[in-house]
C-alpha cells in the first residue's frame, strides 16, 4: 500500500467511534521514568591466587596484562580482543599514541570491547557503590584522583551495569535463546562483540573517525561492520564535566545495546533508540543534552535547533507538556518515518523520551514485545507498517490511537518535582 494511503487508513481508524480501550493505557503518574532496573546488581568479583595474580574477573584489561597481574590459569575472564575494527589489535591501539599522546586501556566484557583514552577523574564523581566495586580491581587503595586505568575500569563496570539494566528492561535471561535469530549465537543476536572508543577531546576522536572510516560526527559516531554485524561507536568527553560524561556514556551504551539486540538488519525509526538512550541518560542527575550524534542537521532540517543551542538545562517533563498542549508535537506517522538523527530536532527528542517513558509505564513485558516486533521487520514492510504491527501486538492499539493516549497522559499528568538537566 502507498505510504499516503497507509497513513490515511490509520487516521480513519482512529476517528471511528470509540470502543473499549485496554485499561493499562491509562497510566497513572510516570512510573516508567522511575522503573527499577538492576538495583541490586553486583559484578562478579576479581579473584586472585596466593601470589596476588588474577584468576577470574568480570572483565579483561590491557592494564592488568601490562602490569603482569593476570595468572596463566585464568580461563574464566572474558577473552581479550582478537581483532579491533577487523584489524590487528596492536595497530589500532597504537593509533594516536604519538600524535595525540593517547594512552589507551582496552577492556573486554562478554559482549563488548571498550577502549578508553580518558584522563583522571576525582573519585567523588562516583557513587559509593561504584567506588566499592572498583576497589577490588586495584591492589592499591583508591586516592581522591583516579588514574586513567582506574577510570577505564569504572566505565567498564558501568557498561556491565547498564547491560544488566537492559536485560531487566527487556525481561531477558542470560541463558534465554528465543530472542536470538536461529542462525546467530551469543551477544544478544549479533555475531561479535560491539566496540566503543571513548576519547578525552574532540580532535583525536575526529581524527580517529577520519583515519579509520573517512568521517566522524560532531560529538559521536556509529559505524556498522557489515560482514561481522558488529556495531562500532566512538565519542569524546570534550566540554563535559564528570557527571555529564557518565550520563553521556549511558546514552551511547544504550544505543549500542538497542542495535546489538537481535542484530542490526535495518535502521529503526530514530525516535526509538533515541527515546531509550535519553531514558538511560536522564536517570542521572547531571545531563548534558546531545541531540545530534552524527553531525549537524542539513539546511532542510535546521528549523528548531535554536531551541537549546545555549546549553540551557531544561525541565523535559514541562517541555513535553508544553509541546503537547501547544499542538507542536510531531505526529507519529511523520515521526516514525525519520531514520536519520539529523531529522530529529531537539524538541522531538523530548517527545521520543516522553513516549518511551509512557510505554515503560505499561510494563516491561509489553515493551519487550514492542522491541521484538520492531526488530523483525520483513524486507517488504515499510517502517510505518512494522511500527503499526508492533503497537498493535504490544499495546493493543494502532499508531495513531497510541499517540492520542500518550498526548492525553502528558496533558493530565502532573510533572514530578522540578529537576533541571
Amino acid at each position: 500500500m502507498p505510504r499516503s494511503g497507509f497513513v490515511g487508513l490509520l487516521i480513519l481508524l482512529a476517528t471511528l467511534p470509540a470502543t473499549a480501550q485496554p485499561g493499562y493505557l491509562a497510566v497513572d503518574g510516570d512510573p516508567g521514568a522511575r522503573i527499577a532496573l538492576a538495583s541490586s546488581w553486583e559484578p562478579a568479583p576479581v579473584v586472585r591466587n596466593a601470589a596476588g595474580l588474577i584468576t577470574s574477573a568480570p572483565i579483561w584489561s590491557t592494564y592488568w596484562r601490562e602490569t603482569g597481574q593476570l595468572a596463566t590459569e585464568d580461563v574464566r575472564a572474558p577473552v581479550p580482543p582478537l581483532k579491533l575494527l577487523q584489524q590487528d589489535v596492536d595497530r589500532v591501539l597504537a593509533w594516536g599514541v604519538k600524535e595525540h599522546k593517547l594512552k589507551p586501556v582496552a577492556i573486554s566484557t562478554p559482549n563488548a570491547v571498550l577502549v578508553f583514552t580518558l584522563a583522571g577523574m576525582p573519585s567523588k564523581a562516583l557513587s559509593e557503590d561504584e567506588r566499592k566495586r572498583l576497589e577490588g580491581h586495584f591492589a592499591k587503595k583508591l586516592n581522591r584522583k583516579l588514574t586513567p586505568p582506574q577510570v577505564a575500569h569504572v566505565f567498564a563496570l558501568r557498561y556491565l551495569h547498564l547491560e544488566q539494566m537492559w536485560r531487566e528492561l527487556m525481561c531477558l535471561d542470560p541463558e534465554e535463546t528465543p530472542h536470538r535469530p536461529v542462525r546467530l549465537r551469543g551477544h544478544y543476536g549479533s555475531k561479535g562483540r560491539s566496540e566503543l572508543y571513548v576519547f578525552p577531546k574532540p580532535e583525536p576522536y575526529r581524527e580517529f573517525g577520519r583515519h579509520f572510516f573517512g568521517a566522524a560526527g560532531q560529538h559521536a559516531s556509529y559505524w556498522w561492520h557489515g560482514d561481522t554485524e558488529v556495531i562500532i561507536g566512538a565519542f569524546h568527553a570534550g566540554g563535559l564535566d564528570d557527571g555529564e560524561l557518565l550520563a553521556r556514556f549511558d546514552h551511547m551504551v544504550a544505543h549500542d545495546l538497542v542495535y546489538q539486540y537481535r542484530a542490526f538488519y535495518h535502521y529503526l525509526p530514530a525516535w526509538v533508540p533515541n527515546g531509550i538512550a535519553h531514558h538511560f541518560a536522564r536517570r542521572n542527575k547531571n545531563v548534558r543534552n546531545t541531540y545530534i550524534l552524527l553531525g549537524m542537521p542539513d539546511r532542510a532540517n535546521r528549523a528548531g535547533w535554536e531551541w537549546d543551542q545555549d546549553g540551557t538545562k531544561r525541565d523535559w517533563w514541562r517541555e513535553a507538556k508544553a509541546l503537547v498542549n501547544a499542538g507542536e508535537h510531531r505526529p507519529i506517522t511523520k515521526l516514525g518515518l525519520h531514520t536519520h538523527y539529523q531529522e530529529l530536532h531537539p524538541r522531538y527528542h523530548v517527545q521520543a523520551w516522553s513516549m518511551v517513558n509512557y510505554m515503560l509505564g505499561m510494563g516491561k513485558a509489553r515493551f519487550r514485545t514492542f522491541m521484538d516486533e520492531m526488530k523483525t521487520k520483513s524486507e517488504d514492510e515499510s517502517l510505518l507498517e512494522v511500527q503499526q504491527r508492533a503497537f498493535l501486538r504490544a499495546y493493543g492499539v494502532n499508531m495513531v490511537a497510541f499517540e492520542q493516549h500518550w498526548r492525553r497522559w502528558v496533558s493530565k499528568t502532573r510533572p514530578p518535582k522540578r529537576r533541571r538537566g
